[in-house]
């Protein structure tokens, strides 16, 4: 990975709060419930940004459905599969107050023929922290040695990519601040329809889709009961816990809590783009 490349990362990761900050991103409105922007990109990176406010859905629920790979490719925007395994490599240090953990992910991502299905081997980290009632998700390429082990599959292209959930409870109703950021080197050259396509929509889709899928639960879950973050418990945030033993109702698939009406209204006024700073992101 070049330099560039990485500081760019660190840039665009810094971009989880729910409003893209900085110079060029572009605004697609709402879509799927989600806001959207995405920032062109002449090197053909993908760069998107996306984020909503899901009343009625607690934190516990979209870490359990984020952590569930077996369920992954039905919620993920264009995810073929996921498999895990143990990340073989140093622990991260973490600010007092945040609990790490992490594993290897390799993802494969379906791309309309010709172009050749794109994996991804990512280390990924999971940050919670209590005090601010957050949790986030960060994935970044693995390299080196932790690569080892995970040829590069037949007819694929191995590409890079950063991205990061955030996770904030309301600190005063049931309810998450979700927003997905990412950034994608596709390692090879991609038809601009195809990336303005990716840019506007997987954000939207994948968030719409982990929504959705987490609203399924019947349970408020409570500890995470395998992989690297075992014993996690994140049931007991917000403002209002959702009991356990009861079965969530009705809402259909468009609303949250009040109506598609409502919600959007609430969205709207949570969720409306900041002005552009002065400061460039590149």
């Amino acid at each position: 990975m070049s330099l560039a490349y990485t500081l760019l990362a660190a840039t665009v990761l810094g971009q989880t709060p729910a409003r893209p900050h900085g110079q060029g991103w572009q605004s697609h409105g709402v879509r799927a419930g989600v806001v959207t922007h995405s920032k062109p990109s002449a090197s053909g990176h993908l760069i998107f940004h996306g984020s909503a406010y899901a009343r009625g859905v607690h934190v516990a629920e979209l870490l359990a459905a984020t952590l569930d790979d077996a369920h992954a490719a039905e919620w993920v925007d264009k995810l073929l599969e996921i498999r895990s395994a143990r990340w073989p490599g140093r622990a991260t240090s973490a600010p007092w107050g945040t609990r790490v953990c992490e594993d290897l992910s390799l993802q494969v991502f379906d791309a309309p023929w010709p172009v050749s299905d794109r994996e991804m081997l990512m280390r990924r980290r999971v940050l919670v922290t209590a005090a601010n009632r957050t949790v986030r998700i960060a994935f970044e390429p693995a390299v080196g040695a932790e690569a080892l082990g995970f040829p590069v599959g037949k007819g694929r292209v191995r590409a890079d990519a950063f991205s990061e959930f955030e996770f904030v409870a309301s600190a005063t109703e049931l309810g998450t601040r979700v927003a997905l950021v990412g950034l994608v080197n596709p390692k090879g050259s991609l038809p601009t329809a195809l990336i303005n396509v990716l840019n506007r929509d997987w954000a939207a889709n994948t968030i719409s889709g982990l929504l959705r899928h987490a609203r399924r639960a019947t349970r408020l879950p409570g500890p995470v009961a395998q992989g690297a973050c075992k014993g996690v418990d994140v049931s007991t945030w917000g403002g209002r816990a959702a009991p356990a033993d009861v079965v969530r109702g009705g809402g259909g698939g468009g609303g949250v809590g009040g109506g598609t009406a409502a919600w959007l209204g609430a969205l709207a006024r949570a969720w409306l783009p900041a002005a552009p700073e002065s400061r460039s992101e590149l």
